[in-house]
């Protein structure tokens, strides 16, 4: 008898951990799912779009920084050089970093933290990057 009562509450407790271990595995996958959801909205802006944020005068300090920080997180490697001498949508990175550097809502940190990040993530870039900057940078007449 103590031994049928034992395999009835082994049985008990085996049928108890494989319902929380289910509950956990269902949890954790639609957590990812979310999470997914989530990265999948913030990507649906192409480079193009990010690209209007930043040159839409109206756009905020706390907008540009957003628009962009995706741009890096998601557009941020540019391709490497071929032997073409720049990458036919550099001239779209060109636009993006004048862009900033125009914007009366930017700030020297904006400006400063969007070169250094695109040129770590670009060293084939670094020369065209810092020429842009410059470019961009005089342009502003300060």
């Amino acid at each position: 008898m103590d031994i049928v009562f034992l395999l009835e509450v082994g049985f008990g407790l085996t049928v108890v951990l494989g319902l929380l271990i289910f509950l956990l595995v269902s949890i954790r996958s639609k957590s990812v799912q979310i999470n997914n959801k989530a990265e999948k909205k913030e990507s649906e802006l192409d480079l193009q779009s990010l690209k209007a944020i930043i040159e839409d005068e109206r756009t905020t300090s706390k907008g540009l920084k957003e628009a962009l920080d995706s741009v890096i997180k998601y557009y941020g490697v540019i391709d490497e050089k071929g032997e073409v001498k720049t990458y036919r949508l550099f001239d779209t990175y060109l636009k993006i970093i004048f862009s900033i550097c125009l914007h009366p809502n930017t700030n020297k940190d904006l400006i400063i933290n969007f070169e250094r990040e695109l040129r770590r993530l670009n060293p084939d870039y670094t020369t065209e990057i810092e020429d842009a900057l410059i470019k961009g940078l005089n342009s502003r007449g300060v």
